[in-house]
C-alpha cells in the first residue's frame, strides 16, 4: 500500500542557494522531503549538499518557471526572484510560499512602508522620491536615511544624510526617505503562520548592529532593559503575520526609540540571519518551522531550550577572514555550548557572511562572558 504524502512535498524547490537555503536542507531531509535548489552561482553554499542543484538566474521568467514545474512546492531564501513566474506556477497548482504578492511587497521598500502605515503599524515617518534631485524637497526632515526601494540588503542601498551637502550621494533611483530613529537599540522577532492559520511567535532578541556597515554583528536573548518591549513586539508580530495572510516564517526588525516607542524597520518573509540562533537554541528552528508552515503541518514549540542563547556573525574579509576563522576554530570549540556554522564560501569580500557561531549557556552572565571571549578572538 502506497504512503499518503499529501501533506508533505515529495520535492521542494528553493529559490536561492545561499546559507539560508543550506540550513533548510537538513530539516527537509528529516521530514523526508527532497530539495531542488536554483542559484546563479555554481559554488553557492547549497551546491555541495543538494543532489538537485541547478545553475540559473532567479530573475529569469523561463528559468524559474521550468525549475518550479519540477517541484510540488516552491519557497525562497532571498526576495530578489521573478514573481511573474511564481504567479504562473501557482496557477498551475504548485504551492508557492510565501505568496508572490507578499514577495512583491517585500521587494519594494516603498510598498512595504505603505503596507505598514495602511494597517496602522508603527514605523518611521517617510517620503517616497524618484531620484536624488527630489531630496532637496525634504531638507527640513534632516537628518534622515535614504533607502533604495529595490535590491538593497545587508546595509547596501542605505545612505545617511546629515546636511544638504550629502544629497549628491543619494541614489539615482526610486528611494524611501525615512526619519532617522533616535535609537536606543534594535530588536528582532520571528513569527510563523501555517496554512491552517495557526500562529506562533518566538521570544524577541536584541540585535548588536555594526555602526559602520549597518549589518548584524550578533544577537542575544538576554534582553535586560529591553524586556519591557517583549509583549508589544510579540503582539505586533502576530498582527503583521495575520495582515499579510502569511504562510511561512517571517522576521521583523524593530527600532527601539529613546523615548520608548517601537518602530517596525523591515519585514523578511523567509528564514533570516537574526533567526539562526533557533537551530540550537529553540525547540523548533526557524527552518523546521518554515517547512512545517508551508507544508500544512502543525507548528512546533518555540521555547528556548537553554536559559540564554546568543549568536555572532563571522563576516569577511578583515577580522573574520577565512584564515583567522580556521585558526580560531579549535579554541572556540573547546568552550562548552559553542556551535560553529561555516557556510563554505570560497571567496570573501567586505561584509560577506562567512559563517556564524551560536553560544548557549545556563545563565545570562555565562552567556555574556562567553560571547565577549569569542568576540575578542574574532576581533584580534
Amino acid at each position: 500500500m502506497g504512503m499518503d504524502h499529501k501533506l508533505v512535498f515529495q520535492k521542494l524547490g528553493i529559490l536561492g542557494g545561499g546559507q539560508l537555503g543550506r540550513m533548510l536542507l537538513a530539516p527537509a531531509a528529516q521530514l523526508g522531503v527532497s530539495c531542488a535548489v536554483l542559484d546563479a552561482d555554481p559554488e553557492a553554499p547549497c551546491a555541495p549538499f543538494c543532489g538537485d542543484f541547478q545553475v540559473g538566474s532567479l530573475l529569469d521568467y523561463e528559468t524559474v518557471l521550468d525549475f518550479g514545474r519540477r517541484c510540488d512546492g516552491v519557497t525562497i531564501e532571498i526576495e530578489n526572484v521573478n514573481t511573474e513566474a511564481l504567479v504562473q506556477l501557482q496557477s498551475e497548482g504548485i504551492s508557492v510560499f510565501p505568496d508572490p504578492q507578499t514577495i512583491r511587497l517585500i521587494q519594494d521598500k516603498g510598498l512595504q512602508k505603505q503596507f505598514l502605515v495602511d494597517h496602522g503599524f508603527p514605523t518611521a515617518p517617510f517620503y517616497l522620491v524618484n531620484s536624488r534631485d527630489e531630496l532637496g524637497k525634504h531638507a527640513a526632515f534632516l537628518p534622515f536615511v535614504v533607502k533604495l526601494r529595490r535590491a538593497g540588503y545587508d546595509g547596501r542601498g542605505v545612505q545617511m544624510m546629515q546636511t544638504p551637502l550629502d544629497f549628491e550621494h543619494g541614489f539615482e533611483a526610486p528611494s524611501v526617505v525615512e526619519q532617522r530613529a533616535d535609537l536606543a537599540g534594535e530588536m528582532s522577532v520571528l513569527v510563523a503562520r501555517s496554512l491552517a492559520g495557526e500562529v506562533v511567535v518566538y521570544r524577541p532578541v536584541v540585535m548588536m548592529m555594526n555602526p559602520s556597515t549597518y549589518m548584524l554583528d550578533g544577537l542575544s536573548t538576554v534582553l535586560g532593559e529591553y524586556e519591557q518591549y517583549v509583549d508589544e513586539i510579540m503582539r505586533l508580530a502576530h498582527d503583521v503575520a495575520e495582515a499579510l495572510d502569511l504562510v511561512g516564517i517571517l522576521a521583523i526588525e524593530f527600532f527601539i526609540n529613546r523615548e520608548g516607542s517601537v518602530w517596525i524597520n523591515e519585514l523578511s518573509p523567509r528564514p533570516h540571519n537574526s533567526g539562526h540562533y533557533t537551530i540550537e537554541g529553540c525547540m523548533t528552528s526557524q527552518y523546521a518551522q518554515h517547512l512545517r508552515s508551508i507544508m500544512g503541518l502543525p507548528l512546533g514549540g518555540v521555547e528556548l531550550v537553554y536559559p540564554a542563547v546568543g549568536m555572532l556573525n563571522l563576516v569577511g574579509p578583515s577580522a573574520a577572514h577565512a584564515d583567522v576563522f580556521w585558526k580560531a576554530l579549535p579554541e572556540w570549540l573547546r568552550l562548552d555550548g559553542v556551535f560553529v556554522h561555516d557556510y563554505g564560501k570560497r571567496s570573501t569580500r567586505p561584509g560577506r557572511k562567512l559563517g556564524h557561531i551560536t553560544v548557549v549557556a545556563q545563565t545570562e552572565d555565562e552567556l555574556v562572558s562567553k560571547l565577549s571571549e569569542i568576540q575578542g578572538r574574532i576581533l584580534r
